[in-house]
């Protein structure tokens, strides 16, 4: 997973994979502990952004760890590209090469990394982590008679509380990201409606699947999309190299030319073109072309790829 998210952040920066698999060297020494533990360490380490963002703004040296990953990518940036402002790097991705598009995601990884410690990534992540882990190896998404008035109060409080804490997180990017950056008030602001909101309304969306999978209708429907995420590490990396195609200066070169009603139709446009790929695919294969190498590479010995060459039991 290390290896695959790496190759991945070569093609794009934005991707998550790899930041997945360093954390999950942490995951596992925390692995043994009870589930309470566990879902209280959770729920505290996504909270826990509110605290980190306060001490940051009452002593900005918590800081330097993001600054200097920041100062790292402009030294990388010109050493690779001779980008000396925001007007280079937009000239760069408009009209570069994919040669210098690879140059540009190799400082991008920095520029990335210096996000993701500034937003405090590290605990959020690590937080659902920790309460995703819990739901799985307890069997609760199996256990569903046992849980339903479980599902039922999670997504009753995610929606209630996830919604408008969304709300006033879209309210805040939108027009006080400088402040956010700057650890100014109005950022304090947007890391409490994250802290609130992100988490819990993902928690209510997996409830409503969890419900929705138990009607004959929902299940029809969801299994429709049940090949995409049998090969989803495939599908990320070709929305990766498809919008690098249409997007970049290398490519079609239609970034900036186009608003987010088109971003959105073409998503849709792509996603249904990839589930009907990944259903086609999987008719005739175990598995997709990367969860292949991934599962080989697991196991330390090539699995049956082809479905005809499958022993059954």
């Amino acid at each position: 997973m290390l290896v695959l998210g790496f190759i991945h952040l070569l093609i794009w920066n934005g991707d998550i994979v790899f930041f997945y698999a360093l954390l999950g060297f942490i995951l596992l020494p925390l692995r043994n502990f009870s589930s309470k533990t566990l879902l209280i360490t959770g729920s505290a380490l996504i909270l826990s952004p509110i605290l980190l963002y306060t001490l940051k703004m009452t002593w900005p040296v918590l800081n330097y760890p993001a600054k200097l990953l920041f100062e790292t990518a402009l030294k990388v940036d010109g050493a690779l590209l001779n980008l000396k402002s925001e007007e280079d790097f937009m000239n760069m991705m408009h009209h570069g090469s994919w040669l210098d598009q690879l140059k540009s995601n190799i400082s991008g990884i920095f520029f990335r990394y210096r996000y993701l410690i500034f937003v405090s990534r590290i605990s959020k992540v690590l937080g659902m982590f920790l309460i995703g882990y819990v739901l799985g190896y307890t069997d609760f998404y199996k256990n569903f008679i046992e849980n339903k008035k479980i599902i039922y109060r999670v997504v009753a409080a995610g929606l209630l509380i996830g919604l408008p804490a969304n709300y006033f997180l879209a309210h805040y990017m939108s027009n006080y990201m400088d402040d956010y950056f700057q650890l100014k008030t109005r950022g304090l602001y947007q890391t409490i409606a994250y802290a609130l909101g992100v988490a819990p309304l993902a928690l209510a969306y997996v409830g409503l699947f969890m419900l929705g999978f138990q009607t004959t209708a929902g299940k029809k429907i969801l299994s429709v999309l049940a090949p995409v995420g049998k090969m989803a590490f495939s599908n990320y990396l070709l929305q990766s190299f498809i919008g690098n195609y249409v997007f970049l200066g290398a490519g079609l070169g239609y970034m900036g030319k186009v608003g987010p009603v088109y971003y959105t139709l073409f998503g849709i446009i792509i996603f249904i073109f990839q589930i009907i790929l990944s259903t086609i695919w999987l008719k005739h294969f175990n598995y997709g072309p990367v969860e292949w190498l991934w599962r080989s590479a697991t196991y330390k010995q090539w699995q049956p790829f082809r479905k005809d060459k499958t022993v059954e039991a």
